[in-house]
């Protein structure tokens, strides 16, 4: 007989995929499915439970004037989420072309939308993260690509104190982001048995004096060094 704790998990799964559907189902568009991406240090395209999104997307506290950067966007499932609410534009970027042109597909047919959406094909490493006010990323690559983002988003992020900010979603490399002496974590929602929320959450902010001008390299984030966990 199952335990009481394997029976609310299951009953959570059951919620969430019907809660998917019915939100596919009210965008209109498809985001469900796991994708391999072909890039080395890259992880398999999968989805985030809408329930978890939304709720993820609260905490994130966005303002009308924000930009939102999805970081790994795949088949824009939290980018179109984030449409929903009122900002300046949200932002999906993401280096499979596969997964860009479904993104693009989806952000064109969605329902409801009420802040431009933008799907840009590029390695996050090279994008300019200037316009940005909070970052999501669901876990889209490991140590050595994750340390190289955080240069970029460091050059050239806010420095003032809190402005921006990043939900880190099933954040097994978070360690790259407390090494790296920019960021500092300021929430994190745990796993719990029978929750909803399929994976944990962290929530970082960059740290005042962490702008384009006021950069000081952390070596930390340039090391060539091998992290044991990508052997």
């Amino acid at each position: 007989m199952p335990s009481f704790n394997s029976l609310g998990s299951a009953l959570a799964a059951l919620r969430n995929r019907l809660d998917d559907a019915m939100w596919e189902r009210h965008l209109n568009i498809r985001t469900s499915g796991r994708m391999d991406v072909d890039r080395p240090d890259s992880v398999p395209y999968s989805t985030f439970a809408y329930h978890s999104i939304n709720r993820v997307l609260d905490r994130l506290e966005l303002q009308p004037g924000d930009v939102l950067v999805d970081i790994g966007c795949g088949m824009g499932r939290v980018t179109c989420a984030a449409a929903l609410r009122p900002m300046q534009r949200v932002i999906g970027i993401d280096v499979d072309a596969a997964l860009c042109q479904q993104a693009r597909e989806n952000t064109e047919r969605m329902r409801g939308g009420v802040t431009p959406i933008e799907i840009i094909q590029v390695p996050a490493e090279e994008f300019d993260y200037t316009a940005a006010a909070a970052l999501f990323m669901f876990n889209p690559f490991n140590y050595a690509t994750l340390r190289k983002v955080l240069a970029a988003v460091t050059r050239s992020g806010r420095g003032d104190e809190g402005s921006l900010r990043l939900a880190y979603v099933n954040p097994r490399c978070e360690s790259v982001l407390a090494e790296s002496g920019a960021f500092e974590r300021y929430d994190h929602w745990p796993l719990a048995r029978g929750s909803r929320l399929k994976f944990a959450v962290s929530y970082w902010r960059l740290k005042r004096g962490h702008s384009p001008r006021g950069l000081v390299e952390d070596r930390s984030l340039h090391s060539l060094r091998a992290d044991p966990a990508d052997q």
